[in-house]
């Protein structure tokens, strides 16, 4: 993932353009930046087998500087009906949203998300946050204790208190189900082993020789997405680095190692998102 101004986007949209099953997606983005003008944009690509399948754009905003409604409008020009939940979520946190994505995929399948940025203490964010989220796409409370137990073990009470948080609520075109995602920030390496144990996946000890090659031992975010029905979809740790070698000798479309890191990467304040 990368982060940048008007040229990051003109080199997304040529970038995307070189993909059949993009389409209309860049002139959709442009058309879509033009209505809302945020401040900045990501561009990130998702790939398999060497391959890139899932391309993805996304919009920041100032603070004050937008609406729900405002992104709801910029969204339905460009053909993407956006759900009424995102303002019902708006309106529960006090918050407008700071980040808006469009995602295309070779499979044909349009997503969006918006995402909002919180800065709750834990206390509220058990008793408040979670419920509030849940209850935006209509997560029953029953479920609200799976969530609970995800966010005690990822949760630091020091980087809660100090960057915040973000929600974020994704929809899939054509469908009528909505996804909620919880991002902490900072989480730390054993924290991070603890949750992936628990989530069942085997992916612990290639998690443990990531943290040990990230400085500070510390992953930036952790996301974790639910679905209607409480049911955990998946599972994402991040990292802040930025290439050591030049750009031309760099493999994205490898899976990230300990080894990769160190040779490839250094911790940067600013960089590309692994």
């Amino acid at each position: 993932m990368f982060y940048g101004g008007a040229s990051l986007l003109a080199a997304a949209e040529d970038f995307a353009s070189t993909l059949p099953y993009a389409g209309r997606w860049p002139d959709e983005i442009r058309r879509f930046t033009d209505a809302s003008q945020p401040f900045g944009h990501f561009f990130k690509v998702d790939w398999c087998d060497r391959r890139p399948v899932v391309l993805t754009a996304y919009a920041r905003f100032k603070k004050g500087s937008t609406t729900a409604e405002r992104l709801a409008d910029a969204a339905s020009d460009i053909g993407f009906a956006w759900p009424d939940a995102c303002v019902r979520l708006r309106d529960a946190l006090g918050e407008e949203p700071f980040l808006v994505g469009l995602r295309t995929a070779q499979d044909g399948v349009r997503q969006g998300a918006v995402y909002f940025a919180l800065r709750p203490i834990y206390d509220e964010l058990l008793r408040e946050v979670v419920p509030t989220v849940a209850a935006a796409i209509g997560l029953e409370s029953e479920h609200l204790p799976r969530i609970h137990a995800d966010v005690e073990q990822l949760h630091d009470d020091e980087s809660l208190a100090r960057l915040g948080m973000e929600v974020g609520i994704h929809y899939t075109a054509g469908s009528a189900d909505l996804r909620c995602t919880f991002y902490l920030r900072e989480i730390p390496g054993d924290r991070a082993c603890r949750f992936v144990e628990s989530a069942g996946s085997g992916e612990a000890p290639r998690v443990a020789d990531l943290a040990e090659a990230l400085p500070r031992r510390r992953f930036l975010y952790a996301g974790v997405r639910y679905d209607g029905e409480g049911r955990r979809t998946g599972w994402k740790l991040y990292a802040l680095v930025r290439p050591a070698v030049p750009l031309a000798d760099l493999d994205p479309t490898g899976s990230p190692t300990a080894e990769l890191l160190g040779k490839a990467f250094r911790a940067a304040p600013s960089g590309t998102v692994l």
